[in-house]
């Protein structure tokens, strides 16, 4: 037998998933190339594509006190830390009518009442506080914080008092309520995962999303498309998982017929049948042959 030799490093440890690679904002200087902003037929915008008129025309403008202030995402919608949200003249200026704070919290830990929401509190402004302790955690929360502010905006757009704005802020404004107004993106609005990010870090130059969260943001991205597919076709939630799972691929239904029997040689026999050409053929097994990679190979 002759020797082995590894085709690759090899390495002890659980394999990583890839990284999500957002491209940065573009040079100085260059307009960004969005000209209007797609949205959802339902919801606040009602399908009426939002112009892009407010959005900085360069981002190497970018200051590093900016961290300190809030940054315009939506005519609409507004990110930042807390600290902003305690700051009345700007709350005021900017007509701020309602505040939604992200706190990260512990375990059975109840969430704590940051003093931006006791300050919006005190001015009479709509509040709203998520809580999570962990990116799994925050993924479920992000329906819900999507739904308070369409449901405020909502009753703003109705109202005598004229249209309302919205601000996100956690503890720095980079980070957790930048992921909610991604999230907020993806549902309100049509566009993607990559051009949503790229929109909060274009205008919040600062945000730092790890891959962890990107994937996190990825996942919801799916389960969004999922939810809309499901409400523009309700059929497609009826269909049969055998062949939702492997449309291209002939199922002999007799094997799912016999649910409440144990298996018979006849069942392995229509699954090897089912198989096609990966079953052994000349003493070859096309299973392994068809690799484009092979971890080792003989010398």
């Amino acid at each position: 037998m002759g020797n082995v030799y590894p085709q690759d490093e090899y390495v002890e440890q659980l394999p990583s998933p890839p990284r999500l690679v957002v491209p940065p904002p573009q040079p100085s200087g260059q307009e960004i190339k969005l000209k209007s902003i797609p949205t959802q037929p339902h919801g606040v915008f009602q399908g009426v594509p939002i112009d892009t008129s407010y959005i900085r025309s360069e981002w190497g403008s970018w200051e590093y006190s900016d961290r300190q202030r809030a940054q315009t995402i939506l005519p609409c919608l507004l990110l930042g830390p807390f600290g902003v949200a305690r700051n009345p003249q700007f709350m005021q200026s900017e007509v701020i009518s309602m505040v939604v704070a992200i706190v990260f919290t512990r375990p059975g830990q109840a969430p704590m009442c940051p003093a931006a929401i006791r300050a919006a509190q005190e001015h009479g402004l709509d509040t709203y506080i998520a809580s999570a302790f962990s990116n799994q955690d925050l993924i479920a929360r992000f329906p819900d914080t999507s739904q308070a502010i369409h449901k405020h905006l909502n009753a703003r757009k109705n109202s005598d008092v004229g249209p309302g704005k919205v601000f996100v802020c956690c503890s720095s404004g980079n980070e957790l309520s930048a992921a909610v107004v991604v999230a907020y993106l993806l549902e309100a609005t049509e566009l993607g995962l990559i051009p949503a990010i790229q929109l909060v870090q274009y205008q919040r130059f600062c945000i730092n999303l790890d891959d962890a969260m990107k994937h996190t943001l990825q996942a919801y991205e799916d389960i969004v498309q999922a939810r809309r597919e499901v409400k523009n076709d309700p059929s497609v939630a009826h269909v049969p998982r055998r062949q939702s799972i492997m449309c291209n691929t002939p199922v002999n239904s007799s094997v799912f017929a016999r649910r409440g029997s144990k298996r018979t040689l006849d069942d392995e026999d229509d699954h090897v049948e089912m198989d096609g050409d990966s079953t052994m053929t000349d003493g070859t097994d096309k299973a392994h042959t068809s690799r484009a990679f092979a971890p080792f190979s003989g010398g």
